[in-house]
């Protein structure tokens, strides 16, 4: 397909509104590791923008993975606690593809 085969594989191939790419990344970066309080981003907009796409990027080029979960995904009390309950305890989540 046309999109996997010429999809950018770093954040400088990426086009998009830099406006909102750059606040989100300094954020990201100015996020204290060491606090008890984690964050959370909600990222929202029409199908097909590059939402999930852009946020693969910036996690890549930071070394950080993500865990995607969409309401759609069957999940249960034993995956939550084999996947996602040992991710509170360290300082970068770990993928699990």
């Amino acid at each position: 397909m046309f999109t996997t085969k010429y999809r950018p594989q770093k954040l400088a191939d990426f086009v998009g509104n830099e406006q909102v790419v750059q606040p989100f990344i300094k954020w990201l970066l100015t996020w204290n590791q060491h606090s008890k309080k984690g964050k959370c981003a909600l990222i929202h907009g029409q199908n097909g923008l590059g939402k999930t796409l852009l946020v693969d990027l910036i996690l890549k080029k930071h070394c950080y993975h993500a865990i995607h979960l969409a309401p759609d995904d069957d999940r249960s009390k034993e995956q939550i606690q084999q996947t996602i309950k040992p991710l509170l305890h360290v300082k970068k989540t770990l993928n699990d593809e």
